[in-house]
Order: structure tokens, then sequence, then C-alpha cells
């Protein structure tokens, strides 16, 4: 008799016991993550949310076009005041200083 065998007995059954586990867990995580999924939603539900999709990205290229144009035309809003401010300062100093002269 081995002086072990109390403990090899002991600890034995519990180390089976998880491996076995431990390998049918394994052995069903391989088969859930490898099953082919299948479809369990609608053609219309798929549909609409793909229409759902679209309606966003329309959406979005709407409000961008928008935003440009704004900040465009602002832009040359605030351009073409710069100018006309520009064109009466200097037309008021030469009529100012035009008269100095006379």
């Amino acid at each position: 008799m081995s002086a072990h065998s109390l403990v090899v007995k002991q600890w034995l059954k519990p180390v089976v016991v998880a491996m076995t586990i431990l390998a049918v867990g394994l052995v069903l995580s391989i088969l859930v993550t490898t099953l082919p999924t299948t479809e369990t939603r609608s053609a219309a539900v798929i549909t609409e949310k793909e229409n759902s999709v679209q309606r966003g990205i329309d959406a979005s290229a709407a409000r961008y076009t928008a935003m440009a144009e704004y900040y465009a035309a602002k832009e040359e809003d605030s351009v073409r005041r710069g100018i006309d401010a520009d064109a009466a300062r200097y037309t008021a100093m030469g009529t100012y200083y035009a008269a100095k002269e006379k």
C-alpha cells in the first residue's frame, strides 16, 4: 500500500469531474459559436431598417448642404459688407482731403 493512495483517491474524483465539466463546456461553446445563425426577423423589418438608415443619410446630406450654403452666403455677405465699408471710407477720406486742399 502506498503512502499517497489516500491523497490520490481524495483528489482524483474532483479533478476528473472538473475536467469533464470543462471539456463539455468547451465543446458546447465551440458548437454555439460555429453553428450558423438563423435570421429570426422578417424581411420587412430589415427593409424598414435599411430605409431608416437611408433617410438618416439623406437628412445628414441635406443638413450639411444647407449649412454650407448658409456659411457661404454669410461669408459672401460679410466680404461684400467689408468691401462696401472700405469703399465708403476711402470715398469719405477722398472727399475730406479734396475739400481740405481747396
